[in-house]
């Protein structure tokens, strides 16, 4: 299992949604990967936003978000009502006169139709408040919609990466376990020769054994690693893995080359501009700024518009009936309430308290991700170095202590540590290939940049006609 796959929250990281091209929503992914015989990074990405439920619930809070600043302009405009009233007693009996005997009877019947219109003029400024407030929720959610991209994007990766080095260590093994198997009929050719001791054929045998368990073991955990990469495409496949990222022949300058503060430097300065949990947080801030407005906006007086336009008016009043049309004009001032706006501001003081603390302790978070990833890509590329030299000293270790075996200066358990050297070696190796590789996608992940190519906008390929997007 590649360590450090499972890339923790310092991966967030997204581009502005204009940086990013429109895909067609008719070209699918799988189809020109079947058509090319593999699966690349980007094609496992491109199915991934498409499909993934995770990406589907950010884009839902963004629709639930532009909703909701619908319904902020809708609270502002004219509410117009149809209104269809008809009103009827029981007959009442009353004397006449007091004591009489004789009685008279009421009864009442009425009906109206109006139009009636309710404009609000004046709430106290609430209104531009929480229009602002919902304008920077709908901005908030579109960097939450890019961020859990990336993340999957960090995830996807992870698993892609962790297949490929599955497949290493697979093939890797079937070499070694190959090479054993000939070994084993070799010696066992010597043995019946008079050439070998028994006990040479029984630790061939072993180890022959051994490294077979060890292969089936492989096999297995490439087919779990295989199934993870299928869950988060939500579409299980078996093509071919092919990596397909640009990694630079030098991801970042060694250690104490020069160039390496000021690498470091620009990367810091680029996650503090470019990541979209940041930005997302900052206009969380802004809304809950926006939201103190709202609450202090109960405290100013009210002013609201109502009118009517009688349609039809049955069994009233003569003044009634002539009556075709009323205006009103009702002006509101809180005296007292029991303290709740008072509340309601420093209620909505503290979520700003809040939201200011998250972006601060975030921002500290940033930098720290930047420099872990930084520093962890800068020691992995050393070990990858060092690693290579390492499997080609034990090629070239196996290949001697073997020709010497045969030719009887060498002993078998010689032979067999030389090629369990070089299959340690190998493993190791194929471990930190990939592992350089998931470091390079993090540290571009941390900055808030896409590591390679484009990736669809995910609002426009989901939704052909999606909402009006608003200005904050």
């Amino acid at each position: 299992m590649i360590e450090r796959a499972v890339l923790p929250t310092l991966l967030v990281a997204a581009l502005p949604l204009s940086a990013l091209r429109a895909a067609d929503p008719s070209e699918d992914p799988l189809v020109q990967a079947r058509a090319r015989g593999t699966l690349t990074l980007s094609d496992a990405l491109s199915v991934s936003v498409r499909s993934n439920e995770r990406v589907g619930l950010a884009r839902e809070g963004l629709t639930q978000a532009l909703l909701v600043r619908k319904a902020a302009v809708a609270e502002v405009l004219p509410h117009v009502d149809l209104l269809d009233s008809y009103f009827r007693q029981n007959p009442v009996a009353l004397p006449v006169s007091p004591g009489s005997e004789t009685f008279t009877s009421f009864s009442d019947t009425r009906r109206e139709i109006r139009l009636n219109l309710t404009q609000p003029l004046f709430h106290g400024f609430r209104e531009r408040g929480f229009l602002r407030s919902a304008a920077s929720s709908i901005e908030a959610n579109r960097f939450g919609l890019e961020e859990a991209r990336r993340l999957l994007y960090a995830d996807v990766a992870a698993a892609f990466y962790s297949a490929l080095q599955r497949e290493g260590e697979r093939k890797a093994l079937e070499d070694t376990v190959q090479l054993e198997r000939e070994r084993y009929r070799e010696v066992q050719a010597r043995h019946a020769a008079g050439l070998a001791r028994r006990t040479e054929v029984l630790l061939i045998k072993s180890q022959l054994e051994e490294d077979e368990s060890r292969l089936t073991g492989a096999k297995n955990l490439l087919q779990v690693a295989r199934e993870q990469l299928g869950n988060l495409m939500t579409i299980p496949t078996d093509l071919p893995l092919q990596d397909d990222l640009d990694l630079p022949e030098v991801p970042v300058p060694p250690a104490g080359a020069e160039g390496e503060d000021a690498t470091l430097s620009a990367s810091l300065a680029r996650a503090r501009t470019s990541r979209s949990d940041l930005k997302q947080r900052q206009k969380e801030v802004e809304a809950a700024r926006y939201q103190i407005a709202v609450a202090r906006g109960e405290l100013y007086p009210s002013v609201d518009l109502e009118a009517n336009r009688y349609l039809l008016r049955q069994h009233v009043s003569d003044f009634a009936h002539e009556t075709d049309w009323t205006a009103q004009l009702t002006f509101s001032m809180p005296l007292f309430d029991g303290g709740r706006i008072r509340s309601n501001v420093l209620t909505a003081k503290s979520k700003l308290r809040e939201a200011e603390l998250t972006l601060s302790e975030l921002a500290r978070q940033v930098e720290l991700d930047v420099k872990d990833t930084f520093l962890t890509l800068q020691s992995d590329a050393a070990t990858l170095a060092t690693l290579e030299a390492s499997v080609e000293a034990a090629d070239e270790n196996s290949r001697l202590i073997l020709e010497e075996y045969r030719q009887g200066l060498a002993t078998n358990l010689e032979v067999i540590a030389g090629q369990n050297q070089l299959l340690s070696a190998r493993l190791n190796q194929e471990h930190q290939k990939y592992q350089v590789r998931l470091d390079w996608v993090a540290l571009k992940l941390v900055q808030g940049l896409v590591p390679e190519g484009q990736l669809p906008d995910l609002w426009v390929s989901a939704n052909p006609n999606p909402p009006e997007q608003s200005q904050p």
